[in-house]
C-alpha cells in the first residue's frame, strides 16, 4: 500500500492517529496537530507494516454464505453492514488466528529488520515471543468481485503481561479502496511508445530507482569478485599468490570467529541496554499513571475559581435517571450542557472528573456523580468520594454500603437526581477520624474490611468466654453459626498450626521420645486453636441443640444417656466437629470446633480465627435451655512414646523387653491445653429452610453449542433470577415450576433431573456433584461417541434466615449473646451454573473449562 492510516478515539478524548507513508510511520494526537515521526511502525494494526499481515496466521478458513451473520464492524452502520452481508458482489471468509504462526511471522520480520540494520549476527536467531505464541483471535476477510480485499475485520487477544493491570485485546477494522487497475504489459507499452524505456524506465519495468541502485551495486561487487577469482586462477602457480591466499584463509579462520563473538557481544549489550531503558520507561510510566490515577480524598476534584459555575443546582432538575441510561439524543456538548442531568456540567465531567456525560452514576455505586464530589467533614478534615470508583478506597465494600445515606433511589430503583445529598456526612463507625469510605477497618477490630464478615461491628469479651443462647428459631432446621474471633494478643494468630520438635531420646520427663516418628517433617508437636463450647444438660432441650439420629425419641434422652446412642455423628463429622462427654453424671457435653485463619487479602497476613458450629433443635425440645459457654482453646497435639510388655514372656525377657527401643511405639495425644482471651469480630447465624435444584441437558448436541440450553439459560436469567411473577399463578417462578414451562418456551430438546426437599445448601451441592449426575447425562445422551462433550445447566435456590452481629437480632448483655430470629424473614437466593462434561472410556466425566 502507498499509505495507511489508523485513528483511535476513547470517549471524548482527542483522537490518536497513526499513518505510514513510504515505510515511515507518523503519529499525532488531535486532528489539528502536526505529524511526528515514529521510531517504528506499530505492529498491532499492521503486522510487519502490512495490514494483511494477520493472514499469515489464519487457519480453519471457511466461506460465509450470503446472509450469514459475521463479525460486527463498528466502523460502519448496522444497516449498511446487513446490506453487505446479503451482497452478491462480496465474498466473505471467516478464519481463526494461530498464535504460533503469528509468532513465527513476527520473529522472521524482526530478524530481517535487525539483520538489515547490522545488529543481528548471521549465526544467531531470535526465539518466538510468548506474548505472540499465546495470542488468540479470529477474523473475517471481504473480497470484491475481482478477488481484491475490501475489508478485513480482526479480533485479537494477547495474554496478560507480568505485572500488567489488564490484558490487551483489540478489534481492528481495515478498509481497502482505490485499487489501481492492472497496467498493460511491458512489451505492450514499449510497442506503443519505445521512448518510455528512456523517459520512464521505472514505470515500464516496475523497478524503482532505489531498487535499481541496489541491483547496480550488487552487480558491480559480483563482477569485481569474478575478476579477482579469474586473476587468481591465471597466476595460481606464483609463490606470492599462493602465500597471499593461504594468509587470507588463516586470517579469516582466526579473525572471523573473533568478529562474530564481538558482534554477538555487541548484540547482547545493545539488547540489555534496551531492556533496561524499557524497564525504566515502563516504571516511570507506571509511576506517572499511578500518580495521575490516584484520587486525593481531601482535594476538591473540581478545580475552578467559582464553584457555582462548576455545577448546576440539583434541586432544579426534575428527572430520575436510570443507572444504565444512555442518552442517545443528547444535544451537542457546550459550555452549559448537562447531558445526564446529574447536576454537573458536561465540560466539568469530561475535562476534570473523567466521568460519563450520559450517565448520572458513572461508577455504578447508586450515588450520583454530583453526590460524590460534594464535600463533608469528618475528624476535622474535608473529604470527597471518588466518582470514578464504586469503592473509593478499594477495601471490598462499595461506597453505597459504607455511605448508604448518599444513595438516593426512587420507587423503581432508579437514581433520583432531584434529591440534594450535599449535606449528608458519611459515617465513621469506629470514630477514628477517618470515614468508613476511606477506612480499611471500619469497626477498628483489627480485621480489615476485606476479611471481616461484620465490618461495621465488633464485640469485646471479658474473662475469655461468653454465653450463647438462641430464641425464636424454628425446630428441625439446620442452624449454622459462623464465628470469627481475634486473640487479644494478635501475635497468637501466627501460632496456628505451628510445629515444634521435642528432643530425641528423652526418657526423663512426662513426654518420652525414642522413635523417629513425627507428625510432619517440621516436628512432632502441633499447636492448633479450637472453639470450645460447653453445653450443660437441660430437660427443656435434652439434645443440647445437636443433630439427632433418625428415629430417636427426644424424650428418651436423659443426662446420663451416652451421646453415641443418639448423636448424628455423620452430621458433626462432616464439619470436623468433635463432641465429648465432659461429665457423664450431669450430662455436660463439650464440643470442639476447629478454627482456621482468616487472612488479609493484601499480604495474606492472618487477621482472625474462623469456625462454624452446627445446631439443629428437634421439635421435641421446648426451649433452648441453659446457655452455652464459648471459649478459645489452644491444643498442643504431640507424639509420646511408650513400651508395653506383652503377655507370655518369662521374667528375664520381660525385664529387658523395653530396653530395646524397637519395641517402643508412638501415640498421638493432647499434651497440653491453654485458654486465651479474644474478641468477637464477626458472628453470622443462618437458619436453613431447605433447597431445591434441577439439572438440564440437551438431548442432542448442537452443531457449535447447545443452543436450546443457552436459550433456557437466557430465559431463566430474565425470569428466575429477576424474581419475575408468573402471570397465570401470580407466584414467583421457582425451580419446581421450570420443567412445566419448557414447552411454553418451545424447548422440547431438554432432559431434566430435579432435586427437591433438600435440607440445606450442603445437601444441594452434594446432590449436584455425585454419581447421580453422571447417570442423568447417560439418560440424556444415551449413545454418545467417544470424545463427545456435553454441558449441564444447574439451577438452584436456597432459603434461609440470616442474622449478623450488626443487626438487632443479636444482643449482648452481661457477657452473654442472645440471637433472636423473631423479626427475621426468610430469604431465597437463586443461582445458575454451567458444568462441562466429556464422554470417554464408556462413561461421562467432568471436563475442564
Amino acid at each position: 500500500a502507498d499509505a495507511m492510516q489508523m485513528q483511535l478515539q476513547v470517549g471524548q478524548q482527542p483522537p490518536l492517529a497513526v499513518k505510514v507513508e513510504e515505510g515511515q510511520a507518523y503519529g499525532r494526537q488531535g486532528n489539528g496537530e502536526e505529524w511526528v515521526e515514529l521510531e517504528q511502525t506499530p505492529d498491532l494494526f499492521a503486522p510487519g507494516g502490512d495490514p494483511l499481515g494477520f493472514l499469515v496466521a489464519m487457519e480453519n478458513v471457511r466461506k460465509l454464505a450470503p446472509g450469514d451473520q459475521g463479525m460486527d464492524d463498528f466502523s460502519m452502520p448496522a444497516a449498511a453492514q446487513s446490506v453487505a452481508y446479503d451482497s452478491d458482489s462480496i465474498s466473505r471468509y471467516a478464519f481463526a488466528l494461530s498464535g504460533p504462526k503469528y509468532a513465527r511471522f513476527m520473529k522472521e520480520q524482526m530478524e530481517a529488520e535487525l539483520r538489515r540494520k547490522g545488529e543481528l549476527p548471521p549465526s544467531m536467531s531470535l526465539s518466538a515471543a510468548n506474548q505472540y505464541m499465546e495470542m488468540t483471535g479470529h477474523g473475517e476477510m471481504w473480497l470484491n468481485a475481482s478477488g481484491l480485499p475490501t475489508r478485513l475485520l480482526v479480533h485479537v487477544e494477547f495474554p496478560d503481561e507480568t505485572g500488567a493491570n489488564e490484558s490487551i485485546s483489540a478489534e481492528i477494522v481495515t478498509r481497502f479502496d482505490g485499487w489501481a487497475a492492472p497496467s498493460d504489459g511491458m512489451w505492450s507499452q514499449l510497442w506503443h511508445d519505445p521512448t518510455l524505456m528512456l523517459t520512464q524506465p521505472s514505470t515500464v519495468t516496475g523497478i524503482s530507482p532505489q531498487v535499481a541502485q541496489g541491483m547496480g551495486m550488487t552487480l558491480g561487487i559480483t563482477l569485481l569478485i569474478l575478476g579477482l577469482f579469474a586473476l587468481l586462477l591465471t597466476h595460481r602457480r606464483l609463490w606470492a599468490v599462493r602465500a597471499a591466499v593461504y594468509g587470507l584463509i588463516i586470517v579469516s579462520m582466526v579473525i572471523t570467529p573473533l568478529l562474530q563473538t564481538q558482534q554477538v557481544s555487541a548484540f547482547y549489550d545493545g539488547q540489555s541496554a534496551r531492556v533496561l531503558e524499557a524497564a525504566a520507561a515502563n516504571l516511570e510510566s507506571k509511576v506517572e499513571t499511578a500518580e495521575a490515577a490516584m484520587f486525593n480524598p481531601h482535594e476538591n476534584p473540581i478545580q475552578m475559581t467559582d464553584q457555582a459555575v462548576a455545577s448546576t443546582a440539583p434541586a432544579s432538575t426534575t428527572n430520575s435517571v436510570n443507572i444504565a441510561q444512555t442518552v442517545s439524543d443528547c444535544p451537542t456538548i457546550t459550555e452549559t450542557t448537562d447531558c445526564d442531568l446529574d447536576g454537573l456540567l458536561d465540560q466539568i465531567e469530561i475535562h476534570q472528573l473523567g466521568t460519563f456525560v450520559d450517565d448520572a452514576d458513572t461508577d455504578g455505586d447508586f450515588i450520583t456523580d454530583y453526590g460524590e464530589v460534594q464535600p463533608f467533614t469528618v475528624g476535622g478534615q474535608v473529604w470527597y468520594l471518588d466518582p470514578r470508583r464504586d469503592d473509593s478506597n478499594n477495601d471490598g465494600l462499595s461506597d453505597s454500603v459504607e455511605c448508604a445515606a448518599r444513595t438516593k433511589l426512587d420507587d423503581d430503583g432508579n437514581i433520583d437526581t432531584t434529591i440534594d445529598v450535599s449535606s449528608v456526612v458519611c459515617p465513621d463507625t469506629d470514630a477514628d477520624g477517618t470515614p468508613d469510605v476511606y477506612d480499611f477497618d471500619n469497626d477498628g477490630d483489627g480485621v480489615p474490611d476485606n476479611a471481616d464478615n461484620s465490618p461495621f461491628s465488633t464485640q469485646t469479651v471479658t474473662d475469655g468466654k461468653f454465653g450463647l443462647s438462641l430464641a425464636n428459631y424454628q425446630n428441625d432446621k439446620h442452624i449454622a453459626i459462623d464465628f470469627q474471633i481475634r486473640p487479644t494478643a494478635e501475635q497468637h494468630l501466627w501460632w496456628v498450626n505451628s510445629y515444634a520438635d521435642w528432643p530425641d531420646n528423652d526418657l526423663q520427663g512426662q513426654i518420652q521420645r525414642v522413635t523417629s516418628e513425627s507428625l510432619s517433617d517440621l516436628g512432632d508437636m502441633l499447636l492448633s486453636p479450637v472453639l470450645e463450647i460447653t453445653i450443660p444438660h437441660d430437660d427443656a432441650n435434652p439434645t443440647r441443640g445437636l443433630p439427632v439420629q433418625d428415629g430417636i425419641d427426644v424424650d428418651s434422652i436423659s443426662a446420663t444417656t451416652p451421646i453415641t446412642t443418639w448423636l448424628d455423628s455423620d452430621a458433626v463429622d462432616a464439619m470436623a466437629i468433635s463432641v465429648t462427654e465432659a461429665d457423664p453424671e450431669d450430662g455436660t457435653i463439650v464440643v470442639y470446633v476447629p478454627l482456621t485463619t482468616a487472612e488479609d487479602a493484601v499480604g495474606e497476613t492472618p487477621v482472625a480465627l474462623a469456625g462454624r458450629m452446627l445446631y439443629e433443635v428437634p421439635s421435641g425440645a421446648s426451649s433452648w435451655g441453659a446457655e452455652h459457654t464459648v471459649r478459645l482453646l489452644w491444643l498442643v497435639n504431640g507424639l509420646t512414646d511408650g513400651c508395653e510388655v506383652p503377655d507370655g514372656l518369662d521374667e528375664e525377657a520381660a525385664d529387658t523387653y523395653c530396653e530395646d527401643y524397637a519395641n517402643w511405639t508412638s501415640e498421638q495425644t493432647v499434651l497440653q491445653t491453654y485458654y486465651d482471651d479474644f474478641r468477637i469480630t464477626s458472628l453470622l447465624v443462618s437458619e436453613d429452610h431447605g433447597a431445591s435444584a434441577a439439572a438440564f441437558a440437551q438431548t442432542s448436541a448442537g452443531q457449535y453449542y447447545d443452543d436450546d440450553l443457552w436459550h433456557l439459560a437466557d430465559v431463566l436469567q430474565r425470569t428466575f433470577l429477576t424474581r419475575a411473577v408468573d402471570q397465570t399463578t401470580n407466584q414467583r417462578l421457582s425451580v419446581q415450576d421450570i420443567k412445566g414451562h419448557l414447552s411454553d418456551w418451545d424447548l422440547t430438546n431438554i432432559y431434566t433431573q430435579e432435586f427437591f426437599d433438600l435440607a440445606d445448601e450442603l445437601a444441594m451441592i452434594d446432590a449436584l456433584t455425585g454419581d447421580e449426575i453422571l447417570s442423568f447425562l447417560g439418560d440424556a445422551r444415551p449413545s454418545p461417541s467417544s470424545g463427545a462433550t456435553a454441558t449441564v445447566l444447574y439451577v438452584g435456590e436456597k432459603s434461609r434466615r440470616n442474622i449478623s452481629l450488626v443487626q438487632d437480632g443479636v444482643s449482648f448483655a452481661d457477657n452473654s449473646a442472645l440471637i433472636d430470629f423473631a423479626d427475621i424473614e426468610v430469604e431465597t437466593i437463586g443461582s445458575l451454573r454451567w458444568a462441562p462434561y466429556a464422554y470417554t472410556d464408556g462413561g461421562w466425566i467432568n471436563a475442564d473449562v
